[in-house]
């Protein structure tokens, strides 16, 4: 029968797991480090921030185009929909076009260099991606 549910045993066991990254010195004194809990999936987000030294290699602007379902019905049809009711209902989408500048790095995380503070200022760094 199609409808019958099989009902199976599996037997799980703990295991451990673990993630490394090398990271230079300069790295090292301009990190930052924030948890945050997910209280929607149960889980903490480990989010890594740190200054790498970088050469600015080019910007290129180009036209983006963005197809996005019309509405909120177009979206749940996307999502949740066969593809036979597709055929029949096909999802309406817009587009938004919109200039967007790519702004390319060459970037040194592992550079060996201690930068000191009282020496030189603050490094500022762009964005690597603004809309115009």
């Amino acid at each position: 029968m199609l409808n019958e549910k099989i009902i199976k045993s599996v037997l799980l066991e703990k295991l451990r797991v673990n993630t490394s990254q090398m990271v230079s010195g300069h790295t090292v004194a301009t990190m930052e480090l924030d948890v945050i809990e997910n209280n929607t999936i149960n889980a903490l987000v480990f989010q890594l921030r740190a200054e790498v030294m970088a050469e600015k290699l080019e910007d290129r602007t180009q036209m983006v185009t963005f197809k996005v379902p019309k509405s909120w019905w177009q979206r749940f049809k996307q999502e949740w929909f066969p593809k036979r009711l597709l055929k029949k209902f096909p999802i309406k989408l817009e587009s938004y076009t919109k200039f967007v500048t790519f702004e390319h790095y060459a970037t040194y995380p592992e550079l060996p260099l201690a930068f000191p503070k009282d020496k030189i200022g603050k490094i500022v760094y762009k964005d690597f991606v603004t809309k115009e």
